[in-house]
């Protein structure tokens, strides 16, 4: 059960990693080492080396990053492609404005 409780709260504990209270984590039972974090990661993956964990772990975040950076590039687009969107409305607004100006005024 401590394993899930662990991983329930880790996103939440961006303070431990500040560097403040450094002086507490060494007596701290819920202090984590690089080591422990490798040797949970060789577990789950079922790897029966930390080399093999490694490997698996950095492509999977080198995956992560390629995804963040296509996401990005497709967010930018859809930004550029409102905005387009937005000044053709407001350009064809003017337009129909003065179109029913001209109708009124030939009549």
């Amino acid at each position: 059960n401590v394993p899930e409780r662990l991983q329930e709260t880790d996103d939440e504990g961006i303070e431990r990693d500040s560097g403040e209270g450094d002086e507490e984590s060494s007596t701290n039972p819920h202090h984590i080492t690089l080591s422990k974090v490798i040797d949970r990661c060789c577990n789950h993956l079922g790897a029966s080396s930390p080399h093999e964990a490694d490997a698996h772990y950095r492509a999977v975040c080198r995956a992560l990053v390629a995804e963040a950076i296509e996401l990005s590039s497709f967010l930018e687009k859809v930004s550029q492609g409102t905005q387009e969107l937005r000044a053709k409305a407001e350009a064809s607004s003017t337009d129909l404005d003065k179109l029913q100006f001209s109708d009124w005024s030939t009549e």
